[in-house]
């Protein structure tokens, strides 16, 4: 995946600057993106030292050079343009051949110019950083109020397709930001933790914050009330040093009264000092107790959610953090390690509250930074923002539970679960019911609700669509819905299955299938009259980077090997065992230049297959182990060589065209594919990424095609993935599909 990211890094060569918007570049990277950073402002660029912007630029570039070394940035991968049209970096060429075959362009603050060359990603991302600022421009400009400088702002921001802001509390009862016309979606600043190490010192003595006290930017008009930056809100605690035995000091910058905050009892030093580098920067951080600070009035008097870049890296070097609430404590974990405040006697209580057993602050302050802003979970959020969010579409994933008879497991069930999606960064978007009086067939009961987006959930559904897969939402529950599509996973067999229990065909307003060989004349599945579209299972790319090749690696796959699900076609019984499947290619260990091995859930005491298998050559894994996890289970996929498996006897007998959701994230990592034929080959473009085989021998000439050009085969296996089983391309298909 291409990304371009903008920022203000060479404009404003301090070191917390280039934290905040190198974070952005580093974080990509790290989830195995392409990734170029642009800066093209207009205008000249800022010398800290002469406080004032030159004509110069050399200096600042060589600031950024270093910059980027800190995050082992590749010296070809940036590119400033100053207002005289040069470019330093990149030229010209690779900058506009770069950004017109992106992904995602990323303005950050909507920091970039948005020149013709910088135009042509698939998306165009508008990153407001300045929640009110921002708004106020789009609402001077409705009201024709705007300045030109505030018109020209507003055209850049319009020229976006999609809009991101740190207002987490945007379109909340409490919040005043106007969206002006815009979907906007939350999102946070991502932390590079290892770029933050814990750094415990019981010896620190000051809470400290940077800041500046005032700066030139107009400041914001909405609804006829100007609203102030810091200095508005620090008068209403200046008197904080005098309340506490804590020292209070603050790295400073801007024209502030110094005189009559030392009176106050308040330590000042140089932000400019502090922050002259990013090694600068991060020591001064790190030699703190902790953070306390204000925040821009308009911030507060708006409620608009955000919450400090700056506090977000205090919390990682495990600095206890006090800070003053915009309406952020609804989304952050408060209480240990991170603290919110209204008033200066809140303010107090948290300062000593955050001083006392200080090193559990310390490590509930790095867990905040763990659970809420760790670069891959804030960045793949983003991205998945940029999936379904991205085609405006409000998405939820909707856990429905049964306690099946032992309500105890099932409330364990759901905590793993929740952790597991916390850990994923997807939390906000699950919504989990339990009831636990009833079973799946009976009347839908009590209701347990779990999760942030559960509030009002059957309200948002009586206009929604419920995408139902599997039939896993009864049609006691169905009606709640506007609409309902049934989406087939078990394409062939759920279709058998179907004719003799009630799996919700005939009850759906629409009907998908990941069965893309369904009615073709080789699948004998009968349909009957049921309009089935077919889909093909998707992978969301980003959370699937590609990956280097591993040359000691093993093909492998994850699978059940006994099934229940057995399968009548007309007067033939077919079994659902994946046994059957791999016993026919036993032998193949022996005939082929590769190791292979299988993750399935074949019991220690079922030692006669497991005999069997490894007298064949086969490894064995333990799925608990290598799959217990999702983060496990996307470990276990990437650090192989590639995939061999088969399906089940009833896929390859009925050829519905079934493909794997666990094979496309294998291609997706760039790991080739050798895969028992299903119909789904007739489908889909050829490749050397992805081969088919209906025997032992066609199994044993695929891997040896595969390796006699890994690499060919590993490039065509990411493309595959990216032409056919991409998110962005699959979830348009899906809802035109559902009728959405």
């Amino acid at each position: 995946m291409r990304v371009v990211v903008t920022g203000l890094v060479a404009t404003f060569p301090l070191g917390g600057v280039a934290w905040d918007y190198l974070a952005y570049v580093d974080g990509f990277r790290r989830l195995g993106c392409d990734v170029l950073y642009l800066e093209d402002t207009g205008q000249w660029l800022y010398d800290p030292t002469r406080e004032t912007f030159t004509g110069g630029a050399n200096g600042n570039i060589r600031w950024l050079v270093n910059a980027l070394r800190m995050i082992d940035m590749p010296a070809d991968r940036f590119a400033v343009r100053v207002p005289d049209g040069t470019f330093h970096g990149a030229d010209r060429e690779t900058v506009t051949t770069f950004c017109q075959s992106a992904d995602l362009f990323l303005n950050v603050s909507g920091s970039c110019w948005l020149r013709d060359e910088y135009r042509g990603a698939k998306r165009m991302a508008y990153l407001d950083t300045d929640p009110g600022y921002t708004q106020a421009k789009l609402l001077a400009q409705e009201r024709g109020q705007a300045t030109d400088d505030e018109s020209f702002s507003v055209a850049l921001i319009r020229q976006h397709d999609r809009f991101f802001t740190f207002a987490e509390n945007m379109g909340q009862p409490d919040c005043t930001v106007p969206d002006s016309g815009l979907s906007w979606i939350p999102t946070r600043q991502p932390v590079v933790l290892e770029r933050w190490p814990f750094s415990f010192d019981a010896d620190a003595s000051r809470f400290t914050t940077v800041m500046s006290w005032k700066t030139d930017v107009s400041l914001p008009i909405i609804d006829g009330v100007r609203h102030g930056g810091k200095n508005v809100e620090f008068s209403r605690f200046v008197d904080l040093p005098r309340r506490t035995r804590i020292p209070m000091e603050v790295a400073i910058s801007g024209a502030a009264p110094l005189d009559h905050l030392r009176a106050f009892g308040w330590q000042l030093v140089s932000a400019r000092e502090k922050s002259a580098t990013m090694h600068a920067y991060r020591a001064y951080l790190a030699q703190s107790r902790g953070e306390w600070s204000v925040s821009k009035n308009v911030y507060v008097a708006l409620r608009s959610g955000w919450f400090s870049c700056r506090s977000a890296v205090y919390l990682a070097l495990g600095k206890p953090v006090v800070v003053q609430d915009t309406g952020w404590s609804q989304y952050y974990p408060t209480g240990a390690g991170l603290f919110a405040f209204d008033t200066p006697d809140e303010a107090l209580v948290a300062l000593e509250t955050a001083n006392d057993d200080y090193r559990r602050q310390c490590e509930a302050a790095r867990a905040v930074a763990e659970s809420a802003f760790a670069a891959d979970k804030v960045l793949q959020r983003l991205l998945a923002d940029l999936g379904l969010r991205a085609l405006g579409v409000e998405a939820y994933w909707l856990e429905l539970l049964w306690p099946q008879s032992d309500v105890a497991r099932a409330r364990r069930s759901l905590q793993t679960f929740q952790c597991y999606v916390e850990a994923l960064g997807v939390a906000q978007w699950i919504a989990i019911v339990l009831f636990p009086d009833n079973e799946y067939d009976d009347p839908s009961g009590r209701e347990e609700h779990y999760g942030a987006c559960t509030k009002d959930l059957w309200a948002r559904a009586r206009d929604g669509l419920l995408l139902n897969l599997g039939n896993s939402v009864p049609a006691s529950l169905r009606g709640r819905f506007a609409r309902t599509a049934l989406f087939d996973i078990d394409p062939g067999q759920f279709q058998l299955w179907a004719r003799d229990v009630d799996l919700g065909v005939g009850s759906h307003d629409a009907y998908l299938t990941i069965g893309r060989n369904l009615g073709a004349a080789d699948c004998p599945v009968p349909l009957g009259d049921v309009p089935w579209q077919r889909v093909w299972p998707a992978v969301h790319l980003p959370a699937w980077p590609e990956q280097p090749a591993i040359q000691a690696a093993r093909y492998t796959t994850v699978t059940q090997w006994w099934s229940d699900a057995w399968t009548v076609l007309g007067s033939e019984v077919i079994e659902g065992h994946k046994r059957t499947s791999f016993l026919r290619v036993l032998e193949l260990p022996r005939r082929v230049p590769a190791r292979l091995e299988l993750a399935a859930n074949i019991r220690p005491e079922e030692t006669e297959d497991r005999d069997l298998l490894t007298r064949a050559g086969w490894h064995l894994a333990d799925p608990a182990v290598v799959a217990g996890t999702p983060e496990a289970y996307r470990r276990y996929v990437q650090q192989s060589r590639g995939e061999f498996g088969c399906a089940k006897p009833s896929y390859v007998r009925t050829r519905p065209g079934w493909v794997s959701d666990r094979t496309v994230c294998y291609l997706a990592s760039g790991r080739p594919c050798v895969v028992e034929a299903t119909g789904a080959e007739s489908h889909l473009p050829p490749s050397a990424g992805l081969r088919f085989f209906r025997t032992v021998d066609e199994a044993a000439e695929c891997l040896r095609a595969v390796e006699r050009d890994y690499a060919a085969a590993a490039r065509a296996a990411r493309e595959l993935a990216e032409e056919v089983f991409a998110a962005r391309a699959v979830l348009p298909t899906i809802l035109k599909a559902a009728g959405f």
